[in-house]
């Protein structure tokens, strides 16, 4: 049996919660944060041994076996290099960080100490994107010409939580969309890309990307409604696939209609956590389904994109 630490208890640790309860290897253990009542909330909810609100005396805990990190965007990299440090093998939750030179430092200090350490992209491991990428690998619709990505949340007046150091637009929505992009394409340009801002926030991204001599669109904002499709074209035909950041169904338009339905009976989260424990039980340092390497790809290209970002009028 794992032992869980949460190293923060906000809205997506609760949903990270859920999935863990059916990971028949792993328990809750100890939570960190610094809100107590919180903590005691979360406890209450999902009953665990230990609450901390110092990260270093919860990384001194000897019966932890593996951490979670669910804190904000920006705060990611100080927690997850303290706990690497530490011997914690570390899942984080997506965007791991939020520059290159700082997932290199994380790379350095795994291969050093010699621990697992995994970016939660739960696209990756969600059981329908498998099978499509098996499907994809095996030519169902010929070579890959481009891929047209449309995620917009709905946000309230609040937006979605993000703070201005988070980069919630860029880094934890368009993230999702990078990640296929990623997964199938070497060699990607961005030829442009123009961004909305509200009060300063950024709540719109349009990005026009090149591979192959092909264009794929990559969109992400926020609205009052939900809207999330992936269609991926190929040489054969295409696959269209709803809530491509965490699938559960597809259809593949060949010269015949395939439909594809393998949802998750525990939830978007669970995934992640059963492949973390199958990584921990094989001795890993890094995932065969999220390398390291996948998650610099991943950054690389919304770094590329910020940087070429320009406003919308």
């Amino acid at each position: 049996m794992y032992n869980w630490a949460i190293i923060g208890a906000g809205r997506v640790a609760h949903r990270f919660m859920e999935g863990l309860l059916h990971e028949e290897g792993s328990r809750l253990y100890a939570i960190y944060g610094r809100n107590v009542q919180r903590l005691e909330a979360f406890q209450e909810k999902y009953p665990c041994e230990k609450i901390y609100t110092d990260i270093e005396k919860l990384l001194d805990d000897e019966k932890i076996d593996c951490v979670y990190i669910s804190l904000p965007n920006h705060l990611h990299k100080e927690a997850i290099l303290k706990a690497l440090k530490k011997g914690k093998p570390v899942l984080s939750e997506k965007p791991a960080v939020l520059k290159k030179e700082d997932l290199q430092e994380i790379e350095k200090v795994s291969k050093e100490k010699n621990v697992l350490f995994m970016e939660a992209m739960k696209t990756r491991f969600m059981p329908a994107y498998i099978e499509l990428k098996k499907r994809i690998e095996e030519g169902a619709i010929g070579k890959i010409e481009h891929i047209d990505t449309r995620l917009i949340f709905p946000a309230g007046r609040g937006g979605l939580g993000f703070t201005p150091e988070d980069k919630g637009l860029f880094y934890g929505c368009g993230i999702y969309n990078a990640n296929w992009y990623a997964d199938f394409f070497e060699d990607l340009k961005v030829v442009s890309a123009d961004c909305m801002y509200d009060n300063g926030e950024a709540v719109y991204l349009r990005a026009l990307l090149e591979a192959y001599g092909h264009t794929s669109i990559l969109e992400v904002g926020m609205d009052t409604r939900k809207y999330a499709e992936a269609t991926v074209y190929g040489e054969k035909g295409y696959i269209v696939i709803p809530d491509f950041h965490r699938p559960v169904k597809a259809v593949i338009c060949t010269d015949t209609i395939e439909e594809i339905d393998m949802n998750c009976e525990y939830g978007d989260f669970y995934p992640e956590a059963a492949h973390f424990i199958e990584c921990l039980k094989e001795g890993r340092r890094e995932s065969p389904l999220m390398r390291i390497e996948d998650s610099f790809r991943c950054l690389e290209l919304l770094e590329k994109i910020e940087t070429g970002t320009r406003q919308m009028h």
